[in-house]
């Protein structure tokens, strides 16, 4: 990748629940209009070979990098790396990888499903989108264009990773506990 180009970053089990074909569609659209954007892949499982393959296919494959399984210590390196998070999967649960990212000031386009919408604030620091290629391209696109939203989502996103820092998780636990106790 150029010392130059503007990084898209997914980061995650690579599945077939997880819609990468998606991520790797918007991509090949968007990938004419911003030559210096590339797409890494971090990450490996059971679907990664048959979306290695599937992104060989493609215009824009010669800018799509995919890392393979990432030891969980080297993975802040990725986020670093990285100047968008993009991330296609409607099946995410707990939003790990959306929170990292959030933390390493990522401006996010995520689809709206699973667990996501919970992770971060739509508009603040990241695009929630549909799971159409259309409106997925759309959001990127909006971020891409737009430098000073990407630095002030960026911003935001800091900010906002805060609501899952061990002790604001621990007293949101100890506020459920006493609830409950007052009953």
């Amino acid at each position: 990748i150029p010392e130059n180009a503007r990084v898209m970053l997914y980061v995650g089990r690579i599945a077939r629940e997880k819609y990468l074909d998606l991520l790797l569609e918007a991509f090949d659209r968007l990938a004419p209009k911003y030559p210096d954007i590339w797409l890494m892949i971090a990450g490996g499982g059971p679907y990664e070979a048959q979306c290695r393959e599937n992104a060989s296919r493609l215009k824009s494959s010669n800018r799509i990098v995919f890392t393979g399984a990432v030891p969980r210590e080297k993975v802040a390196k990725y986020y670093s790396a990285g100047d968008l998070f993009s991330y296609p999967s409607p099946t995410e649960t707990q939003g790990m990888v959306v929170c990292e990212a959030l933390g390493a000031g990522l401006p996010c386009v995520l689809v709206n499903g699973g667990g996501t919408p919970e992770m971060v604030v739509d508009g603040d620091d990241s695009l929630l989108t549909k799971i159409e290629v259309e409106d997925f391209a759309e959001k990127l696109d909006t971020m891409l264009s737009n430098p000073a939203l990407m630095e002030a989502f960026s911003k935001r996103a800091v900010l906002n990773a805060a609501r899952f820092s061990p002790r604001s998780m621990a007293e949101k636990a100890l506020e459920v506990y006493q609830s409950v106790q007052r009953l």
